[in-house]
């Protein structure tokens, strides 16, 4: 009798189980079958079979039928698969519908990891596509960048960088940290780009893309980075760092003289100009800020020699030709002070006489000038007031009349 009901209890069990076994195959019927398709490369049957699968899956829930893990992992992984792969087989898609499809393919993938899933054929499958939907958020980025809408762009190169996150650190994609940093430094969120560019900064030995992880290119930006957000100070100390790592780095001495230029520290921004320029010896604009700089802080000698080697280099150069006709003005004017406070009259003449030289030298180099440039309005004028000094009549008003000419 015992062993008639121990028997029947075994029997009831295998009922009860066999029937909670069919009542989870009805309720993941679709995701299976979906499954199926997935592999045999039939996408629009997979994507229908996997929705239907999601509106059984909310009905189940509803009843508070309980599913197994495997039922929505697969769910999961076998719909954000299948709409990964309607966007692969549509490469002429518009970038808005890209977007829609990479999103919700991400958000089934990223639900499959949520799981913690422990299969290790799902999870390989998985971090594939999810790798190539991060990669494909990276493409339509730099569309998106193209088309200079950054805000979009970074927030797809942001996609990429943290669903490779979701898939470990030997995913970790340095490619698209530099083009969020760059992004991101378009629409001023700089210390957004500060902090992708300290993720580069801190893995070396890995590569940007397909090249080299340039240490000395990244710390220059943090210095540009840290500029931007008003810590100068902080710049400046991590440009003293990188001189000392690459010293033959002109990009970093450029760096320094923009912040010191910046902040008006002239006498700092001209140790640092002398020493670019005996490493790049042929480049006009930096004599002619050389030039500039000497004339701010007083020291016209060095003022005239920058210019003078700025025009060695462009026989052409407006401004070397303006700075230099400039200085001969500026000599005439310290003569005209020591005239004025002079009666003797073999004194003055070798005064006007040497202050006349130097109008002549500053009208060559006007006129030099206006040959370039004919309707330099600045130069015109200049040259004006040196024959109204002259007390050239005939020039004045030869000059006057160009003026008229332009402004009319």
């Amino acid at each position: 009798m015992i062993l008639i009901k121990n028997k029947m209890k075994k029997v009831m069990f295998l009922v009860a189980f066999l029937g909670l076994v069919v009542s989870v195959n009805a309720q993941c019927g679709s995701v299976g079958s979906g499954i199926r398709a997935l592999t045999q490369d039939k996408i629009p049957e997979a994507k229908e079979l996997f929705t239907k699968a999601g509106q059984e899956i909310k009905d189940a829930e509803a009843k508070n039928d309980s599913l197994g893990i495997k039922c929505y992992a697969k769910y999961y992984y076998g719909f954000g698969s299948a709409i990964f792969q309607e966007f692969e087989s549509q490469p002429k898609l518009d970038l808005v519908s890209k977007i829609i499809l990479l999103n919700k393919s991400e958000k089934y993938l990223a639900q499959f990891f949520d799981l913690n899933y422990d299969d290790a054929s799902y999870k390989a499958k998985a971090k594939t596509d999810l790798e190539a939907v991060a990669n494909r958020q990276k493409e339509v980025a730099y569309d998106y960048f193209q088309n200079a809408d950054y805000q979009t762009a970074l927030r797809l190169f942001e996609k990429c960088i943290v669903n490779k996150l979701i898939l470990g650190e030997n995913y970790l994609d340095l490619h698209a940290y530099e083009s969020a940093t760059i992004t991101a430094m378009r629409i001023g969120a700089y210390q957004k780009a500060l902090d992708y560019n300290d993720v580069i900064i801190n893995n070396p030995t890995l590569k940007v893309g397909p090249t080299a992880n340039e240490q000395d290119k990244n710390l220059v930006r943090k210095a540009e980075l840290l500029s931007s957000l008003g810590k100068k100070e902080e710049a400046l100390v991590v440009l003293d760092s990188a001189k000392i790592l690459f010293p033959e780095n002109t990009a970093i001495e450029f760096q320094q003289l923009t912040i010191y230029m910046d902040a008006k520290d002239y006498n700092k921004a001209i140790v640092v100009l002398e020493n670019i320029t005996t490493k790049i010896p042929n480049r006009e604009d930096l004599f002619l800020t050389m030039g500039q700089i000497y004339n701010s802080i007083g020291e016209v000698e060095q003022s005239f020699n920058a210019y003078k080697k700025a025009l060695a280099i462009n026989k052409e150069s407006i401004n070397a030709l303006y700075g230099l006709g400039a200085y001969y003005v500026s000599e005439s004017n310290s003569e005209v002070e020591i005239l004025n406070n002079t009666t003797d009259e073999a004194e003055r003449a070798k005064i006007i006489a040497k202050r006349n030289k130097n109008f002549d030298k500053a009208i060559q180099y006007f006129e030099e000038l206006l040959v370039v440039d004919p309707k330099d309005m600045s130069t015109l004028k200049a040259l004006k007031k040196v024959y109204e000094i002259k007390d050239d009549k005939v020039k004045t008003e030869e000059i006057k009349a160009r003026i008229t000419t332009i402004i009319e």
